[in-house]
């Protein structure tokens, strides 16, 4: 049976680390592309958000329009 030396053990700590190093280079860019992900998911919804204020807003006028569609046609119907 062969003895373990010390550098043998410093050669295994080494490669250990570096292993780790390299694994933990990994899970910051793995990181950072899932915050760009979740930035870019965050503006779209920000702008979907300005849309649908947009929308909701067209809609409104458009109600309105429509009552005093409403009105004036009951008050033509009245008249007559």
């Amino acid at each position: 049976m062969s003895a373990v030396t010390d550098n043998d053990l410093k050669e295994l700590k080494d490669l250990i680390t570096s292993k780790f190093e390299q694994v933990d280079r990994k899970f910051e860019l793995v990181n950072e592309k899932i915050d760009s992900r979740f930035e870019q998911v965050d503006n779209k919804l920000n702008d979907m958000r300005v849309e649908i204020a947009s929308i909701k807003g067209n809609q409104e006028g458009f109600s309105k329009r429509l009552d005093n569609l409403e009105f004036t046609s009951r008050g033509i119907f009245i008249i007559n």
